[in-house]
């Protein structure tokens, strides 16, 4: 439960990363953080259903360079080819206890 509530947030601090790097871009949708943190309690609710954190997250959020970026960061096994999430590796962002 700890590693789950870890890995939450860990989630958020990275989407919030992530919108204020974009924040600076011309176009960038004001309320893109709320977006992500209503993704990231959908991601966190398949989590507690059993799905693997890779497996959820590609499930609620877009491949974009960003979205990559935080993929990566969380060590999570995506990748993106051609504007698709592909399988790259095992998650390592939850440990199995």
């Amino acid at each position: 439960m700890e590693q789950i509530a870890d890995f939450r947030t860990r989630l958020v601090s990275e989407l919030t990363q992530a919108d204020q790097r974009q924040s600076t871009r011309k176009g960038h949708n004001p309320y893109a953080l709320a977006l992500y943190l209503q993704a990231a309690d959908n991601v966190m609710r398949e989590i507690a259903d059993g799905q693997s954190p890779d497996f959820a997250f590609r499930e609620y959020f877009t491949p974009s360079r960003e979205m990559h970026k935080v993929a990566r960061n969380l060590n999570l096994g995506l990748d993106v080819d051609r504007g698709q999430w592909i399988y790259t590796d095992t998650c390592a962002a939850i440990k199995s206890a």
